[in-house]
């Protein structure tokens, strides 16, 4: 059965990939625009992972230029598992985290990475939807739940409706998602489980010790380079590849591309004169007792701030925040700062509740 929608997948985009690929191959150095349906043009991508798209714009044409760093060659190694029809029969979805943003691609970066080791395709599925995708809600018991399905960004209500699919291996019907622990407590004996943890937890992909693990000389030679490369800029293998995992995941969809150019936009007066970027968490950061996330009035980041931005003279500031009441702050304690937010409906401090901080779809 998933031979068959495999098959099915491949020979939709047959024409549209062939002709695309013949564009790359007429000029592989050069910047490459090539037509199709935005279906057709999200798939050619997730097909060629060293190649990425330059334009934002709303039609039928993309523009593409292709990757050769390092960057590139770990998505390859990534997408030959990920994407090899073959292994599609043992393929299992890990369970997708509703927490944040960063606790949810974490957790994502920890399954990906425990597939690649035991050279098996992951999906990620939460259990009922992803609440970036589908507004939702915890129950008493802790269960969560949709709350309003109108809210939905789209049918799947997971990581499908802005970024490419991770694989190409179809989605069980009957197969429910399992914890990552529980793959790698399956996968690995119990000599191997720790250091699969260590690459997944740590990050420690270049270490020698765990070497072994790595199944293709190709990545153990790319990661030997990797090293030499992140050790020359004094680069932490914790920050890395972490990053090199979240840009393979987290992949735009080609409409995904264009709204975030368009919130953007919005925001052009930004790239005139000097600007300052101000993150304040509020949500659940007052809600778990003895939790390390302290509430801090935006008084605070302003006083901590205030030699940095008076030595630079920056008198705008680009506010990122979850409460509404956060910008109500900053525009009537501090009016002498220009303050700058997406336009958009936000709660007041922690009335979503734990790890809900979205009222709707992004």
């Amino acid at each position: 059965e998933k031979g068959d929608e495999i098959e099915r997948i491949l020979n939709k985009h047959a024409h549209a990939l062939k002709l695309m690929d013949k564009h790359v191959s007429d000029d592989p150095d050069n910047i490459v625009c090539m037509q199709g349906t935005s279906e057709e043009l999200d798939h050619w991508l997730s097909v060629n992972p060293e190649w990425y798209a330059v334009n934002d714009t709303l039609n039928r044409e993309m523009c593409v230029k292709q990757d050769k760093s390092i960057r590139s060659e770990f998505f390859r190694e990534l997408h030959q598992v990920q994407y090899d029809p073959a292994q599609c029969k043992k393929s299992v979805p890990l369970k997708l985290m509703n927490s944040g943003w960063s606790a949810d691609f974490n957790m994502m970066s920890w399954s990906l990475t425990a597939g690649y080791l035991a050279h098996t395709p992951i999906s990620l599925r939460a259990r009922v939807g992803w609440h970036y995708s589908v507004l939702m809600e915890e129950l008493p018991s802790g269960r969560k739940v949709i709350k309003d399905k109108s809210t939905s960004a789209c049918a799947s209500l997971d990581l499908d409706c802005y970024f490419l699919p991770v694989s190409i291996c179809p989605r069980s019907k009957y197969l429910p998602p399992i914890p990552m622990e529980q793959f790698v407590h399956e996968n690995f004996n119990k000599s191997q489980e720790g250091k699969v943890l260590l690459v997944a937890f740590d990050k420690e992909w270049d270490r020698q010790d765990v070497q072994s693990l790595i199944r293709t000389t190709t990545m153990r030679k790319l990661l030997a380079r990797a090293k030499s490369f992140r050790q020359s800029r004094r680069m932490k293998p914790n920050l890395f590849y972490p990053s090199l995992l979240y840009d393979y995941i987290a992949r735009p969809k080609q409409e995904f591309r264009i709204q975030i150019a368009a919130k953007v936009s919005e925001l052009d007066h930004l790239k005139r004169g000097k600007c300052a970027v101000m993150h304040v968490r509020r949500g659940d950061a007052k809600i778990m007792v003895g939790w390390f996330r302290k509430y801090h009035d935006v008084s605070e980041y302003i006083e901590a701030g205030k030699p940095f931005l008076e030595k630079r003279g920056i008198k705008q500031i680009f506010l990122l925040t979850d409460s509404s009441l956060a910008i109500q702050e900053a525009e009537s304690q501090f009016p002498q700062y220009k303050w700058i937010y997406f336009n958009r409906e936000r709660y007041k401090a922690d009335e979503g509740g734990f790890e809900n901080q979205v009222i709707n779809n992004l």
